[in-house]
């Protein structure tokens, strides 16, 4: 078989014995070979900034790995078949799946606004092989943002269409606006009916999490409507929520709780 790279991937039920997989074979474009190279694959892919993604398939870059190591005949993937004919001119590979287990715990992570203290949580959470996306409302705040690491988005919570496209492949949203500053009327509306738009963008989207910030300089009465606002809606779109209550001028208390939202649910 010539050095080939999947590309479409059926699977009728990945859970039960004796799924039928079909695999279309094409002329490789990038071959990724190893552990490594199919972490850096799917890292490149989370992190490309500012353009139309598409998230990548994962299990069949798992099942190209599997090709690449045994071109023999022998079982792939604890307990695959690989066989392979000719349809129509065109080599297909044929496999039959016992168990596929592929676990790589990366996610795209977004957060609107929250300036320092979201670029204090990036280093550790893109240590750990996730992507950190930070809004920010212009061009002089790209600087700080990629220094960490980050992937900068220009956008803001006052023009709410601007965040859109901010949510392509994002896991967990984050809503860190607990120490804006502006008048009175404009807060309302950040902690309402901007707040309330946004969750709703997040239907039919890949966003499995939700935080709310509910403390900071913010009038607490905002906070507190905030917070009901975003538990109703997430719970209406069956969308789990955490809401951080530590005080954001306490860094050390902040990061510790935030962090530990990320991880809870990332593990949902």
């Amino acid at each position: 078989m010539p050095a080939d790279v999947v590309d479409r991937l059926t699977v009728s039920d990945r859970q039960q014995p004796g799924a039928d997989v079909r695999v279309r074979a094409q002329p490789r474009v990038g071959p990724q070979c190893g552990q490594e190279g199919l972490l850096e694959a799917v890292l490149g892919s989370l992190r490309s900034d500012h353009a139309a993604q598409v998230a990548p398939d994962v299990v069949a870059m798992g099942l190209e790995r599997a090709l690449e190591g045994d071109r023999s005949h022998r079982s792939i993937a604890g307990g695959a078949k690989q066989g392979h004919r000719t349809v129509n001119g065109a080599e297909r590979v044929d496999v039959r799946f016992a168990a596929i287990t592929i676990i790589i715990a990366v996610a795209r992570i977004l957060f609107v606004a929250g300036g320092a203290r979201a670029r204090e949580l990036a280093p550790a959470l893109i240590a750990d092989g996730h992507a950190v996306r930070i809004t920010t409302r212009g061009e002089a705040g790209r600087a700080a943002i990629e220094a960490v690491g980050g992937e900068c988005w220009i956008a803001t919570p006052d023009r709410i269409a601007t965040l859109r496209y901010a949510l392509e492949n994002v896991t967990l949203a984050c809503w860190l606006l607990g120490t804006v500053h502006g008048k009175a009327a404009e807060l309302a509306e950040l902690h309402g009916s901007r707040l309330d738009f946004f969750c709703s963008q997040t239907i039919d989207t890949t966003v499995r999490g939700l935080i709310y910030e509910a403390a900071g300089s913010v009038d607490p009465a905002l906070l507190r409507a905030g917070a009901g606002l975003i538990a109703t809606k997430a719970a209406y779109n069956e969308i789990p929520l955490r809401v951080l209550d530590a005080d954001p001028a306490d860094r050390d208390a902040w990061r510790t709780q935030a962090r530990l939202a990320i991880n809870e649910l990332l593990a949902l």
